[in-house]
């Protein structure tokens, strides 16, 4: 075993159980959040990459330069979280295990990989989501924000590239 794998599973078991209450505070509603939350954010495009700072023990997420703590983003589109330092972090992004928008509860990543997940909406109408976003370092520090992501009922369009005829 290396210094680096002890290391890596331990930052890991570090985010575990520091968001183990994350699983007393589930919400069992059909939408925790309230209906009239407005977007700070809105993704325009699939992949969606959030980008994550750290300051201390808080997060801040932004997306396109602007503030992304309630993210809108189309059914069936990927959403990233990226932390964008050369120091080595885990990132999680935890919902609640009776109401998330992807095909897991847990999304995880690092500072090398981001974290993604391809969020859905269970209707045509929006679906609004409260997860934690979780960065800690190697030191076992580690930041938490409450976001939210809304999931419009519109889905995801990919572009394509128009062929040249020749």
């Amino acid at each position: 075993m290396t210094c680096k794998y002890v290391m890596r599973h331990g930052l890991l078991l570090t985010l575990v159980v520091s968001l183990g209450s994350l699983g007393l505070r589930a919400d069992s509603t059909s939408d925790p959040c309230p209906s009239t939350t407005q977007c700070t954010a809105t993704c325009t495009s699939s992949p969606c990459q959030v980008q994550i700072t750290r300051n201390g023990s808080s997060l801040s997420l932004s997306y396109g330069g602007t503030d992304a703590s309630v993210l809108c983003a189309a059914d069936g589109s990927t959403v990233k979280w990226a932390f964008g330092t050369a120091t080595p972090s885990l990132i999680g992004a935890f919902f609640s295990p009776s109401h998330y928008p992807g095909s897991t509860n847990v999304v995880t990543g690092s500072s090398v990989s981001p974290a993604s997940s391809t969020v859905s909406a269970p209707n045509s109408a929006n679906s609004c989501y409260v997860y934690q976003a979780v960065v800690c370092d190697a030191t076992g520090s580690c930041g938490a924000l409450d976001p939210k992501v809304v999931v419009t009922g519109v889905h995801a369009t990919a572009k394509h590239a128009k062929k040249k005829e020749y």
